[in-house]
């Protein structure tokens, strides 16, 4: 019989802790391989091509520890480095980035926040983003 499931969980630095904690609080047989660039963060300041190397280099390193699929809980990483990296490797690569307006749909009423740095904002995807949901709301 199979183990546990197993996933990448990857941030620039400490923050997605946080995710961590919510998704063992839903499934904490979950086998979860963090991984906190500390070394490299913060990435908002960093070119896309240099941050999509950076998270390229996690990626594979969790690949290597036999994950079935990676969540990047950076908005930064997934912006800069998501639909690449979905075309590089073969598992499945999430990004938080996407998760933030079903989040707030469940939640109507409540306080919402989302950080993102200053390059992130300059994005092309996140432009895009912004743009898909002033106009569906």
């Amino acid at each position: 019989m199979k183990g546990p499931l197993k996933i990448g969980l990857m941030d620039s630095g400490m923050g997605g802790l946080s995710v961590l904690k919510g998704i063992l609080k839903y499934d904490a047989e979950l086998e979860v391989v963090y991984y906190g660039d500390l070394k490299n963060s913060p990435y908002g300041e960093k070119e896309a091509s240099e941050i999509l190397e950076l998270v390229r280099d996690v990626c594979k390193r969790l690949q290597e520890e036999n994950v079935s699929a990676i969540l990047l809980a950076c908005n930064t990483a997934t912006s800069a480095a998501a639909q690449t990296l979905r075309k590089e490797f073969s598992i499945p690569i999430f990004g938080m980035e996407p998760a933030i307006k079903p989040a707030i749909l469940q939640n109507p009423g409540k306080k919402s926040r989302s950080w993102r740095l200053r390059s992130h904002k300059e994005r092309k995807n996140y432009k895009g983003s912004k743009r898909n949901w002033e106009r569906k709301n």
